[in-house]
């Protein structure tokens, strides 16, 4: 009794944590036209997958400006979150999963940057149930961020680069925008 009684307390001290932390972001709108309308030269475009078993109800990002994707926003753009922002470093702060739980992220693997003027993919969001425990990472997915951006916003990939800013460095959307590899085949020329 006092274990479920501890659990209940934790629970709602985290619950009201993440409430009081997404209590200042705003909400953003996404991209949900292809159509190439101008940014300010301090905005670039944030790519964010999405990869899920179980509900979200909002992210909170916190960085150049405070903002927070809702659940209809994930529903929109099919796994992928796509908005123009103002340039600058941020970091994924919190997450919302249900009623009563909700995660503050901690630590610099949450942290990314998006470029004036491009498109700043930043990797995928994983946020896995397995029984009990939860998983949270940052993976980079790079090839399905370049299919996803090719099949729903062609005309935004031809009017704006396309980089990666998440962790570690990669080079695959430079090689695939020079040409040095196929995008249908994956392969170097």
């Amino acid at each position: 009794m006092v274990q479920d009684l501890n659990r209940r307390i934790i629970s709602i001290f985290l619950v009201v944590s993440v409430l009081i932390l997404s209590s200042c972001a705003s909400r953003v709108s996404t991209v949900q036209s292809d159509t190439a309308k101008p940014i300010k030269n301090s905005e670039g475009y944030l790519l964010l997958g999405l990869s899920s078993n179980m509900y979200l109800e909002f992210i909170v990002i916190d960085g150049e400006s405070k903002i927070m994707f809702t659940k209809d926003d994930v529903r929109y753009n099919s796994n992928y979150l796509f908005t123009a922002l103002p340039a600058g470093e941020y970091r994924i702060k919190s997450v919302k999963t249900g009623r009563y739980t909700g995660y503050s992220l901690l630590g610099d693997i949450w942290s990314f940057s998006v470029a004036p003027g491009t498109i700043s993919y930043v990797g995928d969001f994983k946020f896995e149930r397995r029984n009990w425990n939860n998983d949270m990472l940052i993976v980079n997915r790079s090839s399905y961020a370049y299919e996803f951006m090719k099949e729903r916003f062609p005309n935004l990939l031809k009017a704006h680069s396309i980089t990666y800013t998440g962790q570690k460095e990669d080079r695959f959307f430079e090689l695939m925008q020079s040409g040095e590899i196929s995008a249908s085949k994956g392969v170097e020329k």
